[in-house]
């Protein structure tokens, strides 16, 4: 099938960076909604304790997938 005059088509490298990216953020998102609720709502810590001492993996690991899909985001070629 051909294509429409005018329109270029996306390279598949373009494509996958795109959508490792997207998912990277998606990852990010969702482990920090998650850490948001167990640090508020679920695991209510006793006074005097930090909350997060039990959660600062997860928070390492969304803020290094949010910094890793910002650094992909620079390598995606732009639309034209």
């Amino acid at each position: 099938m051909a294509d429409a005059p005018g329109k270029r088509q996306e390279e598949p490298a373009n494509k996958t960076v795109r959508l490792i990216g997207n998912l990277l953020l998606g990852a990010a998102l969702a482990i920090g909604l998650y850490v948001l609720l167990d640090l508020f709502w679920l695991n209510r810590a006793p006074a005097g304790t930090c909350p997060l001492d039990t959660n600062r993996p997860l928070i390492y690991l969304a803020l290094g997938f949010s910094a890793l899909s910002l650094l992909l985001s620079f390598f995606e070629k732009k639309r034209s």
